[in-house]
């Protein structure tokens, strides 16, 4: 399965946090990663990710409903090898950071260039995927996301991220956005209809939760019923 490690260059501040020893880097790391994000400037072919990286999902963790998204910073070098790799934003689950964090020590990628086709080091993200919608294998995909993994999944998220609306998660944001897509094909839009579309999939999506809470033998897709066959269109390859 073809790793979706997408790459972000930083800015010019990682993200703020406790400082502890991980976080406070000698002057030898400090200048090195002062250099790596004034190098962002000079890229004129940006990096590429080769190989590795991909950790397994473990089953443990989905049976507690842990999953997101781990974005880890660090300085990608000339080698094509990352280095100063910590955690900048949490999935929440302990867990899952130290797996992204440890697959990524193995990954590959070909290193950004500059105008001369020399390689740079340069500061970057690297964002790692926990999600079993969008996983391969048993029970992976959006046909076989079971409503008792959906159910898991949404009580561990409103519970780790209590100021966080329904709207804020990726699943969420995937199928509204594709069903709003859809129904501009099948009707006029105006902002009325916008909204009335907005409310009635929080409202069936609140309903889902609870529904698959009560029958968690049953597939999500049987449950949410987007317009447009969205699981389907989900579910193809990219």
């Amino acid at each position: 399965m073809q790793r979706a490690l997408a790459l972000a260059v930083l800015g010019l501040a990682l993200v703020a946090g406790p400082t502890t020893a991980q976080d406070a880097p000698g002057e030898a790391e400090a200048a090195a990663m002062a250099t790596a994000k004034a190098n962002q400037a000079l890229v004129k072919v940006k990096p590429r990710w080769v190989s590795g990286g991909d950790p397994a999902y473990p089953d443990s963790e989905k049976a507690l409903g842990h999953h997101g998204v781990v974005k880890l910073s660090g300085i990608l070098g000339v080698d094509g090898r990352l280095s100063q790799t910590r955690v900048a934003s949490s999935s929440g689950a302990p867990v899952l950071d130290d797996l992204a964090l440890a697959s990524v020590q193995g990954a590959l990628f070909e290193p950004a260039r500059d105008a001369a086709g020399a390689p740079l080091p340069l500061a970057i993200t690297v964002p790692v995927e926990f999600y079993g919608y969008k996983s391969a294998g048993p029970g992976g995909g959006i046909l076989r996301y079971s409503c008792g993994q959906f159910a898991r999944d949404m009580d561990w998220w409103r519970a780790t991220f209590p100021k966080a609306a329904p709207a804020d998660h990726e699943l969420y944001l995937m199928i509204s956005g594709v069903g709003f897509l859809a129904s501009m094909n099948s009707r006029p839009l105006d902002v009325a209809t916008i909204k009335s579309s907005n409310a009635d999939f929080a409202r069936r999506w609140s309903e889902a939760v609870e529904t698959c809470r009560a029958h968690p033998e049953r597939r999500f897709t049987q449950v949410l019923q987007p317009e447009g066959r969205i699981a389907e269109n989900l579910a193809k390859p990219k």
